[in-house]
């Protein structure tokens, strides 16, 4: 299973275009987060986040640079010229701070009026990326026992780490 769940503070541009995949035409977010490390000898470099398609359309809505996300999605490992490319396919974000929340639901309104099925397909994404705060409910991002657990039966089977010699 490939399957990441990270939090991390936008940092750097946003890069919103689109791409050809599979002969369609799609939108394309980039951005680059730095997630705070619990060692102050060895920090994480920041890490490249993407979207594609309607995701990356309504992620670009709400993100600003200072945006913290919580993001839930896969590691891709693709080549990009001659470099190796490490980044984390975003399928779904929860905005915890500082996202452009005005811009974000006129976003949202733009994509409905063309996509009737919006709510419906991307209804998840959507709702993690509500303002919380100012609606006065609890943000679950924010709540690390809320956040999905790993499966310990899954861990129990897995083999114990070879120890170099």
């Amino acid at each position: 299973m490939n399957k990441i769940f990270i939090t991390g503070d936008v940092t750097g541009d946003i890069h919103f275009d689109t791409i050809r995949k599979d002969g369609k035409v799609i939108a394309f977010l980039r951005m680059m987060a730095v997630v705070q490390s619990s060692s102050l000898e060895s920090p994480i470099p920041p890490i490249r986040f993407v979207a594609y398609g309607r995701v990356a359309e309504i992620i670009e809505g709400f993100v600003l640079r200072g945006t913290r996300l919580f993001v839930e999605g896969r590691l891709q490992v693709r080549r990009h010229k001659a470099q190796v490319v490490h980044e984390i396919v975003c399928e779904k974000a929860q905005a915890i701070r500082y996202a452009d929340w005005d811009r974000g639901l006129k976003r949202i309104e733009e994509l409905k009026a063309k996509d009737a099925e919006l709510f419906h397909l991307h209804g998840d994404l959507i709702e993690g990326l509500r303002n919380k705060e100012a609606e006065g409910l609890p943000n679950p991002a924010l709540d690390i026992k809320s956040l999905p657990q790993p499966d310990e039966e899954l861990a129990t089977k897995m083999p114990e780490p070879a120890m170099a010699r």
